[in-house]
């Protein structure tokens, strides 16, 4: 797992500019996972967003970005949501999340991936991850 609170440099050494698909995790202060209630019963991996790029280094450092930005309207659909969601930014502190990342070949690998990632979530717990668009 990759820590979301890791500076530029770190993050553009350790997150390849390559294609893939990436999950936002709750993770509490003491980097445990944060359970997430879903509609189908309960996420214990705490996935908040799945999400595809064809350069995962600039699509997270975008994230890293809009989250440490107090302006809720520009950056990474995810950090805004995650603005925007009074349970979520009471519930969850952005400075403990952290990133699973799987890198793929090519692009149209990343949205098979990610498609089947979102299917798979939607059949198990009834909904996409919170921070997905519904």
């Amino acid at each position: 797992m990759i820590k979301i609170t890791a500076t530029q440099l770190i993050i553009d050494e350790v997150i390849k500019p390559k294609s893939g698909v990436y999950k936002l995790i709750a993770f509490d202060k003491n980097g445990e996972i944060i359970p997430l209630n879903r509609f189908l019963g309960q996420d214990i991996k705490g996935v908040l967003y799945i999400g595809k790029s064809i350069n995962l280094q600039k699509r997270v450092a975008k994230l890293r970005r809009g989250l440490l930005n107090s302006n809720e309207s520009i950056g990474h659909i995810a950090s805004r949501r995650m603005k925007s969601i009074n349970n979520i930014r009471k519930y969850i502190d952005f400075t403990t999340l952290r990133l699973s990342i799987e890198y793929t070949d090519c692009n149209e690998s990343a949205v098979e991936l990610e498609k089947l990632l979102l299917n798979k979530y939607t059949d198990e717990f009834g909904e996409r991850p919170p921070l997905n668009k519904q």
